[in-house]
């Protein structure tokens, strides 16, 4: 499946939406607000799914992102892109958060890189530059292949299939513990292979 948006399509959306239609969102009107939904949503969706490689999910998280432009609507000036892109992408970037959260694999010191996720991926006027790296998306997914064999099983399980610990437990007969040290050693191996941030290979694993 081809989660990777045409980027091309960037510069014809930067502004379709005049100033008069902002105003009359402002003013709470509700065809201005359907306006820029159908404006803009498809190319939202298309970041929200690079970060979280499913569509449900960036629907949702687009869905969302609109509900909260409504609610501020006398809030918003424009360029409205700008402000509805870096919206997605905080978004997302919460999404995968809590995501890795749930999986454990979360730590608080790990919290202190997506704040800095924040300052610089999602700082970009062109968000997908540093995910659309795709000979560096190789490079983790090698480095994956090359975890022990059971730290890689496990390690895909939580990664790609979005498995909790205890889920992964069950189904590779381990205790809960024995989980929870063979991540570590692989996040720990990839850390030091790629030089980069627990962050940005997660983000580059999806």
């Amino acid at each position: 499946m081809n989660m990777r948006p045409d980027t091309k399509i960037t510069s014809a959306l930067r502004e379709t939406i005049s100033a008069e239609t902002i105003r009359q969102l402002n003013e709470g009107s509700q065809s201005a607000f359907d306006e820029v939904y159908h404006a803009y949503f498809v190319y939202l969706c298309s970041i929200a799914v690079y970060y979280v490689h499913d569509h449900d999910s960036a629907a949702e998280i687009v869905n969302d992102v609109f509900l909260s432009l409504w609610d501020h609507r006398s809030e918003i000036f424009p360029p409205v892109l700008a402000y509805l892109r870096r919206s997605v992408q905080n978004a997302a970037v919460s999404h995968l958060r809590s995501r890795l959260y749930r999986t454990g694999t979360l730590t608080l010191t790990d919290e202190k890189l997506w704040d800095y996720v924040s300052d610089t991926v999602t700082a970009s006027d062109d968000p997908l530059a540093m995910l659309a790296d795709e000979d560096l998306r190789q490079r983790v997914r090698e480095q994956v292949e090359q975890l022990p064999p059971r730290c890689r099983s496990i390690f895909k399980a939580c990664m790609y299939e979005g498995m909790d610990y205890r889920e992964i437990a069950e189904r590779e007969s381990l205790s809960v513990s024995t989980v929870r040290v063979q991540m570590k050693i692989a996040v720990d191996k990839l850390h030091e292979q790629m030089k980069m941030p627990l962050w940005l290979i997660a983000l580059l694993l999806y």
